[in-house]
């Protein structure tokens, strides 16, 4: 499913424009990023957490080339599911 998918089916669920629909996910999107830029975490109730973690340098292998490679440090988005959503989808 992607983004057009995804806000028809929420301004069908509420009763709204297209358009509506579609400037209520864009601006939580990009609320989410931008707490998720400063560093921030998000917890949405029921459905699960937003958090940013530092991956530590590391060594990879460039299969074309067969090469050791050093893979830089970075931060990357984590999510993790909440309880009610891995309940949901195992169908419990």
């Amino acid at each position: 499913m992607g983004n057009i998918e995804i806000i028809s089916q929420i301004a069908n669920k509420m009763h709204v424009d297209f358009d509506v629909a579609n400037k209520l996910v864009n601006a939580m999107i990009e609320v989410m990023t931008e707490e998720l830029q400063k560093g921030g975490n998000i917890k949405l109730v029921n459905f699960g957490n937003f958090k940013v973690a530092d991956r530590a340098a590391r060594k990879g292998y460039n299969a074309f080339y067969k090469r050791i490679i050093d893979i830089p440090a970075c931060k990357q988005p984590v999510f993790t599911a909440g309880k009610v959503l891995k309940d949901t989808i195992r169908g419990e």
